[in-house]
């Protein structure tokens, strides 16, 4: 290796620390990727029926309001 320079190397090959490789396994693991897209549907739902409650909750409660008089 006498006269050779890191620059002619691939840089899978040059020594690496154990954090840098944790690093790199970790960017390149795409084993939770489903997992994490079904969390923000999931999470998008979630917030669209809160939003639908926030704006139609003050009628609906009238109308089961209306609905439990007019049994009774």
């Amino acid at each position: 290796m006498h006269g050779v320079g890191l620059k002619s190397y691939p840089r899978t090959m040059l020594p690496r620390t154990a954090f840098e490789g944790r690093i790199r396994r970790l960017l390149y693991d795409e084993r939770g990727q489903g997992l994490v897209e079904y969390a923000l549907i999931v999470s998008t739902v979630v917030l669209v029926a809160i939003a639908a409650l926030n704006l139609l909750g003050h009628r609906s409660s009238t109308t089961l309001q209306n609905a439990a008089s007019s049994l009774s």
